[in-house]
């Protein structure tokens, strides 16, 4: 990648705390037509903070600075060019009219001019107009040059080159980020060298060069590494490992690319951690490792969702493409590849309008190229003359001055030899004694400390071993408690048979859960219950196994149909299995249980029976079925067509309890095409959000926004609404912990 300079750091700006209460003044912003309400949040602090200083300081050069801190920071393309306009206009005005202090003043206007100008070109650029680009690029580099501003001239040299290097002109591009290199070595400048080497390795990796390229790429790692970068060094390892890739050397780029991750979601760099994780998905991908690249693809989707970045987004639902279509999951191929069009036409859009602008000013850019060429020559003729005449003068004085100097050597050299030789003879001895003594009891050291090293290894190694067997033993247990669960669980084949259209969304939070989903078939109905156990993990599995068999001998060695019966005869089931120690065991669960009847009667509808345990159900249907009140009560939520209403439970679990009552069971009749949904409280549980950013700490998802969201995908596939919700739960969990097991059932009747 070429790096683009914004605009060159010219000012150490700190900031400091606004109240924000000097906003109402008027002229404050100094701008027109500032939409505050749409800045974000950070970019607001900027604002504020420089505006600050600005009005509070009695010096122009304070002043200036402060507003070019605007400038400096903010991205936001609403702001910052308003403000470089702003600084263009004023310092251009007092350099006209000689309205400064002193020489030190001038220049700092003249630094804040240069560096407006090369905005305006990073500006021009960005629209694809890169004969002005280039115009205003060369203006800076003037002025940079008049005042011998070294870490502007590198910046600006930069984005020339990268002018050049878009145009494939790769001899010309080369040549400028040389000059750039340059510069920054004579200044020490390291960040500005670490920008150039990534110039230049981007270069010969377009010119079909992988080892310089490498070559350069490794130069910026050492650099970056030394100023402690963190997501200097995650670029070019993510470079490096594009080359080795490239190579063929898979194992070398897995691990740079795995290290760039790392430094990358430690700095919360969420644009670049997206491209390494989609880069990584696809090195997976090609050496069909599917598992990996599963997990790596799906990363970096759930982070281009946040930022919103159509060409990242592009990129990550091409790699999910490419992994459903290995795995032959048509359906969610099919939905993959047409996010990755819709995002693919967005950026081409922007490309084709780029491509236009730059087809309308390239032959004036070819002129310009030549010109510079001619001026550049003539620039190195003179200044290669002037350099020559220089190292004559030089080279006259230094040959008086070694004539004088030689014979006085000559002396010195002789008596250093005679006294020297006799010297370094008795000092040669002594050392040669010396270090025998030393070796002697050195020897003796490391030959104890050899012994201890080898006793302490075998300690750790014995150490080693018993930890591998016990982890060994822990991970067979949980295996084997996982395979014990899921032969509770009802097969995919025979939901698919006895409900014909549904879905089922389980994400247990560890490998074994607390939540299961339960089936029994009947001959007219068919019994159906999504059911959350006190605890996850192993400890929830166990209470689930308990509750699922208790749940099986209501129907099968009781003989009960009924919801609420079943839910009464569970509990008592359950509280006697658990109090067989003698102790009292609190432990149960909280259940949703539905008895659907097989076939449509006369009228068309299906009757379904449902009682719950602190569940509720809820059921999606035509706003035209409700009456006014159920359509306003507070559960109830309405769509343009649709609502989703809310079937309440038991407030009490299937347990042991303080004040236990009979359940009860509510019955109604649902049209063809009229949704179920059974759920745990897992999803609306999970934390996340838009606030995981440094300014907060994460909220639930809470149950009004998934009814809502369920509301409005309702009329989806049955796999489509299971992929939107697994797309939304990661969406909004983002980095944080999964905090519970999670079971949704969907049933469309």
């Amino acid at each position: 990648m070429q790096w683009l300079v914004k605009h060159t750091g010219l000012i150490l700006l700190f900031f400091v705390l606004s109240n924000g209460s000097s906003a109402q003044k008027e002229n404050y912003y100094l701008v027109d037509d500032l939409e505050l309400e749409s800045i974000d949040e950070y970019d607001r602090y900027v604002l504020d903070s420089c505006l600050k200083v600005y009005h509070s300081s009695e010096h122009d050069t304070m002043k200036m600075n402060a507003i070019y801190g605007i400038v400096l920071e903010c991205w936001d393309d609403r702001v910052w060019p308003k403000y470089n306009q702003w600084v263009y206009d004023v310092v251009s005005k007092k350099l006209k009219n000689k309205d400064y202090e002193n020489e030190v003043v001038k220049k700092n206007f003249i630094k804040n001019k240069a560096a407006s100008i090369n905005n305006f070109g990073y500006l021009k650029n960005s629209e694809g107009n890169i004969l002005e680009a280039l115009t205003l690029y060369l203006q800076s580099l003037k002025l940079m040059k008049s005042i011998n501003h070294k870490e502007g001239m590198a910046s600006t040299l930069n984005n020339i080159a990268s002018i050049y290097a878009g145009q494939d002109d790769f001899d010309t591009a080369l040549e400028y980020n040389q000059q750039s290199l340059e510069i920054a070595q004579e200044n020490n400048d390291l960040e500005a060298q670490s920008i150039s080497y990534t110039n230049l390795g981007a270069l010969y990796d377009d010119m079909g060069d992988p080892e310089k390229a490498l070559l350069y790429y490794e130069r910026c790692l050492d650099l970056t590494k030394q100023l402690n970068d963190p997501s200097g060094t995650a670029n070019a390892l993510n470079n490096i490992a594009g080359i080795k890739e490239d190579k063929g050397e898979v194992q070398e780029a897995e691990a740079f690319y795995l290290e760039a991750i790392e430094l990358l979601s430690i700095e919360s760099n969420e644009e670049g951690l997206a491209i390494v994780l989609n880069n990584l998905a696809d090195l997976y991908w090609s050496q069909n490792n599917i598992q990996k690249a599963k997990y790596y693809a799906k990363e970096a989707l759930v982070i281009a969702h946040r930022i919103a970045y159509p060409s990242l987004l592009m990129s990550a639902y091409h790699t999910q493409f490419k992994i459903n279509k290995q795995e032959q999951n048509w359906m969610r191929a099919l939905y993959s590849h047409e996010q990755y069009i819709a995002m693919r036409d967005s950026v081409k859009n922007d490309e084709n309008t780029r491509a236009v602008l730059n087809r309308k000013f390239q032959y004036e850019y070819q002129i310009q190229a030549a010109k510079d060429s001619i001026a550049r020559a003539e620039e190195n003729r003179i200044h290669a003359a002037e350099i020559m005449a220089e190292k004559a003068e030089k080279e006259r004085h230094i040959l008086a001055s070694e004539n004088h100097k030689l014979e006085a050597e000559q002396q010195k050299k002789q008596n250093f030899i005679l006294y020297g030789g006799l010297a370094i003879l008795l000092l040669l001895a002594a050392f040669i004694f010396n270090r025998f003594k030393v070796t002697q009891r050195q020897n003796a050291i490391i030959a104890s400390q050899k012994n201890e090293v080898e006793s302490q290894k075998q300690k750790i190694e014995l150490q080693h071993q018993n930890l591998e067997a016990i982890h060994k033993e822990v991970s067979d247990s949980i295996a084997y408690a996982q395979r014990l669960q899921q032969a509770i669980l009802p097969s995919g084949d025979d939901l698919n048979h006895h409900l014909k259209d549904g879905f089922v969304m389980y994400r247990p939070k560890d490998v074994v859960s607390g939540d299961f989903y339960w089936m029994q078939v009947l001959k007219d109905q068919v019994l159906i219950a999504v059911a959350d156990c006190t605890g996850h993990g192993v400890p929830g599995a166990m209470v689930s196994v308990v509750c699922s068999n208790a749940l099986n001998r209501s129907v099968k060695e009781f003989g009960l149909t009924d919801p609420a019966k079943i839910l009464d005869k569970t509990r008592d089931l359950v509280i006697e299995t658990f109090t067989l120690s003698g102790k009292e065991v609190k432990d149960g669960m909280d259940i949703s249980l539905c008895a659907l009847s097989k076939d449509y009667d006369e009228s068309g509808t299906r009757h379904v029976s449902f009682a719950g345990a602190n569940n509720p159900i809820w059921l999606v249907t035509l706003k035209t079925d409700l009456n006014q009140a159920k359509l306003k009560e507070n559960k109830t939520v309405v769509g343009e067509h649709k609502a989703l209403i809310e079937l309440r439970p038991n407030k009490q679990p299937v347990g042991l309890y303080e004040t236990p009552e009979p359940f009860s069971s509510q019955t109604l009749s649902v049209k063809k095409g009229e949704m179920l949904y059974l759920f745990t409280d897992g999803f609306a549980d999970q934390f996340g959000g838009k606030t995981t950013s440094q300014f907060g700490n994460g909220k639930k998802y809470k149950y009004k926004p998934l009814k809502q969201f369920i509301l409005n995908m309702n009329a989806l596939d049955m796999d489509i609404q299971q992929l939107r919700l697994e797309e939304e739960f990661e969406l909004w969990k983002g980095d944080f912990e999964q905090v519970d097991d999670v079971c949704i059932i969907g049933i469309r009747l």
